[in-house]
């Protein structure tokens, strides 16, 4: 469980990454969290969810420029977008 205490920090302060560093955001993060949006386990995802959530209140669309095109509809859903 200490990876999800890892995932409850950063979102805690995603929204202040994205302000202020989008680029780290999309070229780093997001590969790191599509990969993570195909585990299985709930825990995960939820928290997976609420990453990109914050992230998306802060990036709007344009957390979708670095996102290859096949795993946009992956992240939309995860979203509910």
């Amino acid at each position: 469980m200490k990876e999800l205490t890892h995932w409850w920090n950063l979102i805690e302060i995603a929204e202040d990454i994205a302000q202020n560093n989008p680029l780290i955001v999309t070229k780093t993060l997001i590969p790191s969290v599509i990969k993570l949006l195909d585990e299985n386990k709930a825990e995960i995802k939820f928290s997976i969810q609420k990453l990109l959530t914050a992230l998306h209140s802060v990036m709007k669309n344009k957390l979708f420029e670095g996102i290859p095109t096949n795993k946009v509809k992956l992240v939309k859903d995860a979203l509910g977008v």
